[in-house]
């Protein structure tokens, strides 16, 4: 193999890789918006059912605020990996709170 040969492979390999990576951001991008919304959508359920008359439901709230807040973050981390990254690109909010869906 000479070198124009060599460069060519290398520029196919290159070219290849970046299908794959920009494939594997779309991916991500479908993961952390489904990751979200159901995170949204416990986050919502957890709320609703705190506001039940006391003794009515015995749960452990601070556990499955922290599983829901990790879950949250944990999806976040994902679109930040680079290569390939997240597409579209997802940014945690900083202020993210269980609270917040009370509002």
């Amino acid at each position: 193999m000479d070198t124009q040969e060599a460069i060519a492979a290398q520029q196919a390999f290159n070219d290849a890789q970046k299908g794959v990576n920009d494939g594997q951001k779309k991916i991500n991008g479908q993961l952390c918006r489904v990751d979200w919304m159901i995170v949204e959508t416990l986050r919502l359920l957890r709320v609703e059912v705190a506001k039940l008359p006391a003794g009515a439901v015995k749960m452990d709230f601070d556990k499955i605020d922290k599983i829901l807040t990790k879950a949250y973050y944990t999806s976040a981390a994902v679109a930040e990996i680079i290569p390939p990254g997240c597409e579209p690109q997802f940014v945690a909010d900083p202020n993210w709170t269980i609270e917040k869906a009370a509002a």
